[in-house]
């Protein structure tokens, strides 16, 4: 289609914060475009792979194990 909206979005950080950052203009971006494309590189592309467990920094850190086990009840 010659008239399509896009956009793409690279994910070249293996960090928790990066990937939600991507995620949310993800999001935000696909209702205003017709298609959102994520790209992960060789350093982001450990946020994807199954069994990662993310860990959450600075103040957030005490809910690491929280949001671990809601990825674990929800199979993800």
């Amino acid at each position: 289609m010659e008239n399509e909206k896009r956009i793409s979005i690279v994910v070249s950080k293996n960090s928790f914060e990066a990937a939600m950052e991507a995620m949310i203009i993800a999001s935000t971006a696909a209702t205003l475009v017709d298609k959102v494309d994520l790209f992960f590189t060789f350093w982001g592309i450990k946020l994807i792979t199954k069994g990662y467990k993310p860990k959450l920094g600075g103040i957030m850190a005490p809910f690491t194990f929280m949001m671990r086990r809601k990825m674990k009840k929800l199979g993800v």
